[in-house]
């Protein structure tokens, strides 16, 4: 026969935890006998399934890398789907937004729900999915159109990681208009309290 079960986490923080599996077996008279082995359990580190930048996917499964433009001023939503196969994980979202300002999302363990009560575990109801989603936000000002790159890091609670990058160009649309006084060279003379010229 087999049993077969099921590690929902290692709990060693570098992800490499060691268990010792005991299995006892007892005959109708009463006598038993054990018999012990060691299961060594890694750790699955987090995998960026998508990223997309204002609902435009600028990263996918296949590895794909896009950018965007967008206005400064304007404000960039960031969406990253992730999957880690542990619902017990919890993990750490940092993102690098590349003009200094970088932000953290902190993404706790996903209720598995009740356990499956049937022995076989061919009747158990579906249980929530082991992809996780984060949003943020930030806004860009910029002196002149620049693109930046930005940087997303993905850490589980046993050291493992996952991170990707996308491009973003910022436009500079608050520019201040530009002044200039134009005097004609044959009109250089002026009397106190008195101007010529033409102000474009």
């Amino acid at each position: 026969f087999a049993i077969q079960h099921l590690y929902e986490d290692d709990d060693s923080p570098v992800g490499n935890s060691l268990y010792t599996v005991t299995a006892t077996f007892t005959a109708d008279s009463g006598g038993s006998s054990s018999s012990t082995v060691e299961a060594r359990v890694l750790n699955v580190a987090p995998e960026i399934t998508e990223l997309t930048l204002n609902g435009v996917v600028v990263l996918d499964a296949d590895g794909s890398i896009g950018s965007v433009t967008v206005e400064e001023g304007e404000t960039v939503t960031l969406g990253l789907d992730f999957f880690d196969p542990s619902f017990a994980d919890t993990h750490t979202v940092v993102i690098h937004w590349g003009d200094g300002n970088s932000s953290t999302v902190d993404i706790p363990e996903i209720d598995p729900g009740p356990p499956c009560t049937d022995p076989d575990e061919t009747q158990c109801p579906p249980g929530p999915t082991a992809l996780r989603t984060v949003n943020s936000t930030h806004v860009y000002i910029v002196p002149a159109d620049t693109t930046f790159t930005i940087e997303i890091t993905v850490t589980d609670d046993n050291s493992g990681v996952d991170s990707a990058n996308a491009g973003i160009t910022i436009l500079n649309v608050n520019d201040s208009p530009n002044s200039a006084i134009d005097v004609d060279p044959a009109d250089n003379e002026v009397q106190e309290g008195a101007a010529t010229g033409t102000l474009a």
